[in-house]
């Protein structure tokens, strides 16, 4: 300050990164190295370096030091479901920004199992078996899914059910006499709820 000569001055603090993150797929199989995240990064300061913390969800991180404006790491999730890594970005001046990104691990699974075929013809008033068996990342077989089946005809839905374990497979009868057209056709969608990933199938009734 000056009663005379007045001078402005313009002052820019050191800001926070900017930082994004994203799996390259959001849902993957079972495998090694099945997942792969890719982080930006963006700062005004360029002198700045980073640091990136990833907290992949499962139990496990890991540090990248310094970290470059964008890199990609792959991490291998080793059991089936939904997770979020989270990845926390410091600065040389101590800011820090903090990001999520969502992922699904899908089970290993069959298709609809014999008897049902995919396009199959059957007589309406007959009893389907819908059946289909799912795997966790290590082989073993989970028994809490309780995967949902819906039935569709037309774009509307005209039965829904929920599957039962049974002697290592999952399965549903599906009674074609509560659906509504004898000679009909009609997806058949059998859905993990834990995972949203879905098994999927035509049937069609003759009269």
């Amino acid at each position: 300050m000056s009663d005379h000569d007045p001078i402005i001055v313009g002052l820019r603090p050191n800001s926070a990164p900017t930082v994004d993150a994203s799996f390259e797929d959001i849902s993957v199989a079972c495998g090694s190295g099945n997942a792969s995240l890719t982080i930006g990064i963006a700062d005004r300061d360029t002198a700045d370096t980073h640091t990136a913390t990833i907290a992949w969800g499962d139990g496990s991180s890991e540090t990248v030091d310094p970290a470059s404006a964008a890199f990609t790491r792959t991490h291998t999730y080793a059991d089936a479901g939904r997770y979020t890594a989270t990845v926390t970005v410091i600065d040389s001046h101590g800011h820090v920004t903090t990001t999520t990104a969502d992922l699904v691990v899908e089970y290993t699974a069959t298709g609809l199992l014999p008897p049902f075929q995919d396009g199959r013809t059957v007589k309406a008033g007959s009893t389907v078996p819908l059946k289909v068996r799912f795997a966790d990342c290590d082989g073993t077989v989970p028994t809490d899914l309780a995967p949902a089946v819906r039935v569709i005809s037309g774009g509307s839905t005209v039965f829904t059910g929920t599957m039962a374990f049974d002697d290592g497979q999952w399965q549903l009868d599906l009674r074609t006499s509560q659906l509504p057209d004898p000679s009909g056709t009609y997806t058949v969608t059998v859905t993990v709820p834990e995972t949203g990933q879905q098994v999927t199938g035509t049937l069609r009734l003759r009269r």
